[in-house]
């Protein structure tokens, strides 16, 4: 594919962090975002109605955006699938109306399930960024965002130090989050966006005074701020 698209965040639970491991191991590029409003939705066979459900497949961490819905109905089985497509394919094998999954509008139609109750979470305040990514380098366009990982020293004023070269080059800070490291030398990593392009003239300059004090850098890309569909 030349093209790939992974969330990295939800208004609700925070950060994806598995995804920003594997963007931390991989060699890709973040090329472009954007945000989109989540709204799950309970999805049977034909046949079935909400009386007739006794199992839900469904995420972990979706059962707990629909918790305020799972609660009312406390005799159900939740049980927990790798994502939503495995839910729908779990439903759709067992063809039985007392199973039901949670899942997109989209993945009844194209499956042709029938939606049992729609808007099951409950924070309609329910998006997710998330990023577009790409095997190869930045696409030519418009850039006004870069996200970067760094690690800096287990030295006093290391991670200050880092933090002013974006006060010097007077660069606004938008996302700042730390991570304990995995299976590397630095205890902890620090994932980065700020508003800056990688074709701004104060570019290179930040760079530079990055890699001066900090043990590990990464640019993960430099794209376009996302838009929102609701």
């Amino acid at each position: 594919a030349t093209l790939g698209i992974i969330p990295l965040e939800n208004s609700l639970s925070g950060s994806i962090h598995e995804n920003y491991d594997l963007l931390l191991g991989h060699d890709l590029t973040i090329v472009g975002e954007l945000t989109l409003r989540i709204v799950h939705n309970l999805i049977g066979n034909v046949e079935a109605d909400l009386k007739s459900i006794e199992r839900v497949y469904g995420v972990p961490r979706i059962f707990e955006r629909c918790k305020e819905f799972l609660d009312e109905n406390p005799t159900w089985d939740l049980i927990a699938v790798r994502d939503s497509a495995a839910g729908i394919s779990r439903l759709m094998e067992s063809g039985d109306k007392a199973d039901a999954a949670i899942a997109g509008e989209e993945a009844a139609a194209v499956s042709g399930l029938s939606i049992l109750k729609e808007g099951i979470e409950t924070s309609p305040k329910n998006f997710t960024r998330f990023v577009v990514i790409s095997k190869g380098g930045f696409l030519d366009g418009t850039t006004d965002k870069t996200s970067m990982i760094f690690a800096v020293s287990d030295k006093p004023g290391a991670l200050f130090k880092t933090l002013n070269v974006f006060a010097e080059a007077d660069i606004n800070i938008v996302k700042l989050e730390s991570r304990e490291a995995i299976n590397i030398e630095w205890d902890y990593m620090f994932y980065v966006d700020i508003e800056m392009s990688d074709k701004d003239k104060r570019y290179g300059k930040v760079m530079e005074g990055l890699k001066q004090n900090t043990d590990f850098l990464k640019v993960l890309g430099s794209y376009r701020t996302g838009s929102v569909l609701t």
